[in-house]
């Protein structure tokens, strides 16, 4: 009888924690937590206290895992992820997984300072690798939080208060921890309205590309296009990439409207074979997609675009977000024919190992350090240095932001390839409209009559432009000694190895 009755019991008890606890990592889940939330708020309302604290945390590069290295190596690492939160978490706070990898603990923290170190706890305990079978992870974890101050705030307020900062942490570079703050309700609520404009725009046919000439430094002429995605919208007006481009990403429309552009461009320049090449930026969210290759392939097919007349650009950070696919994407995409180029050397972290341990046919000079000619004299030694470099490594070289006479003159004598910028002319959605720009059109064009929208920089007040001789003094002197010192000096760090450079 006894057994009978026991039975019956162990059942209901296994059943209740079922139902309030997740099957893979043995914590919590969002249904018991948010009860937990709730009596934890109410607990507070009769004491008068207001010391609840409520943290959301996403996992950072968790995709990469699972696309790498398949679901139960995903499911492992969760698993030692809960594991970590608990040590830290208990006694502390209730902790639980929402599902995919989306965890969210609650406690009772006495200060506002005592709230942020927890919340740093939660970041730092994820930046140390993680051991899955015979390789390690490194994925790191972003975390919004917000205390309670209105004594009117429900669970669905510290809820929503958290999911905000969160989303501001993730937009400032993830991993970190942000607190809720009131203006950022504002933000996000106005970035957000901005996303439903982006999705109504991309899927109505309201977005458009242009073609910006690159000309070849020697010769004068249009021999490729870098490929730039225009969004008008009417009533924000021109909404820059730079603005929309993050926020594609982050609703995850930046691998369909990265396939459309992609398409367009190819389909335009498959019409314009004056233009030797034509270059599409690929996000770092385009290059983790494990179908890139596939998708590329297909567009290539689809149009008749050569695929040696495709370059595809990319920057650094596809190497620190997708560091275990990345060789292998990128020899499949050379060996199709496709070139590849660098984005933006020389800004943020530069490693010169990338550039010997991956093969890229092209570096791109970012426009801050083209910006800096004339105004600094390191920025011409930077130039020189980059161009040395890559030269030496078979590497072709484009100066991008290229808006006055005398930077054309300066890159020329640097030995800069090709050279791209509102200097050359405005970009235009037809390629055949770029190519018919001759040197004729630009080579004697004085400072002064650059094109209008070119956004060149103001001169600073009291503060003349450079005088030519001035310049060319200066570039007579790189190109003796100092540029034959750079190229000894640069051979060999690239011969020394992985060598990190914080913005050169």
């Amino acid at each position: 009888m006894a057994s009978d009755i026991t039975e019956p019991r162990r059942a209901n008890a296994l059943a209740s924690h079922l139902a309030d606890h997740d099957s893979l990592t043995g914590i919590g889940n969002r249904s018991w937590f948010l009860k937990q939330a709730e009596s934890m708020l109410e607990e507070q309302a009769r004491t008068g206290q207001n010391t609840l604290t409520l943290f959301l945390i996403d996992l950072d590069n968790f995709k990469v895992v699972n696309d790498t290295s398949g679901h139960p190596a995903g499911d492992e690492l969760l698993r030692q992820v809960a594991d970590r939160f608990t040590a830290i978490s208990e006694g502390r706070t209730a902790l639980a997984r929402f599902g995919g990898d989306e965890f969210a603990a609650l406690g009772r923290f006495v200060s506002d300072q005592a709230a942020s170190a927890f919340a740093e706890e939660l970041v730092s305990v994820t930046r140390k690798p993680f051991r899955i079978g015979r390789r390690d992870f490194a994925i790191g974890s972003t975390v919004g939080f917000t205390r309670l101050r209105d004594k009117g705030d429900t669970v669905d307020d510290l809820m929503r208060k958290a999911d905000i900062a969160l989303y501001k942490a993730k937009e400032s570079g993830r991993g970190r921890a942000l607190a809720f703050e009131s203006d950022m309700e504002r933000e996000v609520r106005e970035r957000r309205e901005l996303e439903a404009d982006l999705r109504e725009a991309f899927e109505y046919g309201r977005l458009s590309v242009e073609f910006q000439p690159i000309v070849d430094s020697r010769s004068g002429k249009v021999v490729s296009s870098e490929v730039l995605v225009r969004w008008f919208h009417p009533t924000r007006g021109e909404v820059t990439p730079n603005t929309f481009i993050p926020i594609a990403e982050h609703a995850g429309l930046i691998l369909p409207l990265g396939n459309w552009v992609l398409r367009k461009a190819c389909a335009a320049a498959a019409q314009c074979p004056e233009l030797e090449s034509v270059a599409v930026n690929l996000s770092p969210v385009q290059f983790m997609d494990p179908n890139l290759v596939g998708h590329i392939t297909s567009v290539l097919d689809e149009t008749g675009f050569p695929p040696e007349r495709l370059v595809l650009e990319i920057t650094e950070s596809v190497f620190l977000r997708d560091f275990g696919s990345a060789p292998d994407k990128l020899e499949k995409l050379r060996d199709l024919g496709i070139k590849i180029s660098l984005d933006d050397f020389g800004t943020g972290y530069s490693s010169l190992s990338y550039l010997r341990q991956y093969k890229f046919d092209k570096i791109k000079i970012d426009k801050s350090f083209v910006d800096e000619i004339g105004e600094r004299s390191d920025g011409l030694a930077i130039i020189s240095a980059v161009i040395a470099l890559a030269h030496n490594l078979g590497l072709e070289v484009t100066a991008e932001g290229v808006e006055r006479q005398f930077q054309v003159e300066a890159l020329r004598t640097l030995g800069c390839d090709t050279l791209q910028g509102y200097y050359f002319g405005k970009p235009h959605a037809n390629p055949m409209k770029i190519t018919q720009v001759s040197s004729e059109d630009w080579e004697d064009r004085s400072p002064s009559t650059a094109p209008q929208n070119s956004l060149e920089p103001q001169q600073v007040p009291g503060k003349n432009p450079p005088h030519r001789e001035d310049l060319f003094c200066r570039l007579a002197s790189l190109a003796s000694g100092k540029l034959r010192a750079q190229r000894g000096r640069l051979d060999r760090l690239v011969e020394e190895g992985d060598i990190l450079v914080s913005g050169f």
